[in-house]
């Protein structure tokens, strides 16, 4: 039994890559590749990234009651009899609360908004993912510029000082902060994929993640505890995702990779349209949306326990070969 396990790791590593050997593994071919997929990932974030600035949550009040009155409510309360509500909506000039008037009742379509964004992104995944594998992309012509609907909102404000307690409650926090820890989480993820591996590297910050969100939930609101717990969650999150789609791209062999990713990447994005109706779990049950948020990826670190580690062994070219390394 032994000896079978270290035969087919053995195989798996020396294994030779006909087309690795054909077009190299790193020269100008791969780095046109990455960088061509680079610029076209950069409209993706923005779309991801635009709902913290068109959904903040602005400060509102009932500015006209109907009744030819001068009478004004008081802030952030909600009134059954209010035909109108003022913002204040500094630091941002438009977002979509103020032009829909999504507040009070009203609420819950803003994070409808997100969900459906995440539903056409889900939506691709599988069609994209399935027409690759197919090999009928070459028959389908399709005018992105067309399908790609951008946000008619700009502002030109920096966003308010991040409070990541907030921030897992559904609030607003700071991109910029957002983008400054995940450049060098993408970095520390190449360190850590090449030297610990796959497996570990997902599973180790899955779980610190999930144990940073958790304390934030039970600490002080202490600028600082805040702050530095909030800064390491972001960065594992940050970690994670790099290193998870390297890591689920090694799991499927060749002939099903593509439809594997697109169904992995599914079940993403069904978390991301949950995830907005969960933060706003908070005005009713504060509690919640920490242990969800917090018990989700330690749950991740768990099954990630369970996967094979994929470093240093060849790709599987099809199912067969997954079975016999089984």
């Amino acid at each position: 039994m032994v000896q079978r396990i270290i035969s087919v790791q053995s195989t798996q590593i020396k294994k030779d890559d006909a087309l690795a050997n054909l077009i190299g593994h790193f020269g100008r071919w791969q780095f046109l590749v990455i960088a061509t997929v680079s610029l076209v990932k950069l409209s993706s974030g923005w779309v991801q990234m635009a709902i913290i600035f068109l959904t903040p949550n602005l400060v509102y009040w009932c500015k006209d009651f109907g009744d030819n009155s001068s009478r004004v409510g008081e802030n952030m309360t909600c009134y059954a009899d209010c035909a109108e509500y003022g913002y204040d909506s500094a630091p941002f000039e438009n977002t979509i609360i103020t032009q829909w008037g999504l507040v009070c009742e009203r609420t819950w379509m803003a994070s409808f908004a997100q969900m459906v964004l995440q539903l056409g992104v889900l939506l691709g995944s599988v069609m994209f993912g399935f027409l690759s594998d197919s090999g009928d992309l070459e028959s389908i012509e399709l005018n992105i510029q067309d399908l790609i609907s951008g946000y008619p909102y700009q502002t030109d404000h920096h966003p308010p000082v991040p409070n990541f307690r907030k921030m897992i409650q559904g609030k607003p926090f700071s991109a910029k902060l957002t983008e400054q820890h995940f450049v060098p989480a993408i970095l520390t993820s190449v360190w850590l994929l090449k030297h610990i591996g796959r497996k570990a590297a997902c599973a180790t910050f899955l779980a610190l993640g999930g144990l940073c969100v958790l304390t934030l939930g039970v600490i002080p609101d202490t600028f600082w505890m805040t702050l530095t717990l909030g800064c390491i969650g972001v960065s594992c999150v940050s970690i994670v995702c790099t290193c998870i789609y390297i890591y689920t791209s090694e799991l499927f062999p060749t002939v099903v990779r593509n439809m594997g990713m697109g169904a992995c990447s599914t079940s993403m994005r069904v978390g991301s349209m949950i995830a907005p109706f969960v933060s706003d779990l908070s005005k009713t049950v504060p509690w919640m949306p920490t242990v969800i948020f917090g018990l989700a990826p330690l749950v991740g670190a768990l099954v990630c326990l369970l996967l094979p580690e994929t470093k240093g062994t060849a790709l599987p070219d099809s199912i067969k070969d997954v079975k016999d390394s089984a």
